[in-house]
């Protein structure tokens, strides 16, 4: 309640008492909040893209796998990067990391 700006008060022409803040602190606290409301909103932003360019990832490094050539390449000559792959492709969601089979 001490950092809702008053415009979102039900009384808005009533004064906040919290014990232990001053107007002068609540005020700032209100300005902290605003602010973290918008870093918060950027980094979702930035998280829907991520994820997007993450899934859209996945789905080439599978087709590539699915390349007999390309796969077999890797295995030879890249095996980490061909086991890593592997690990990408087998990830059911974002949240989950499967063990290599």
């Amino acid at each position: 309640m001490a950092a809702t700006p008053p415009a979102q008060l039900v009384e808005p022409e009533k004064p906040k008492k919290v014990g232990g803040l001053s107007i002068e602190q609540m005020a700032r606290m209100g300005q902290e909040m605003s602010l973290v409301q918008s870093r918060f909103k950027a980094v979702e932003q930035s998280y829907n893209r991520n994820v997007m360019n993450m899934v859209l990832a996945r789905g080439y490094i599978a087709k590539l796998l699915a390349n007999e050539a390309v796969a077999s390449w890797l295995r030879r000559h890249q095996p980490e990067v061909h086991d890593e792959f592997r690990f990408i492709v087998a990830a059911a969601s974002l949240d989950e990391t499967p063990a290599l089979t």
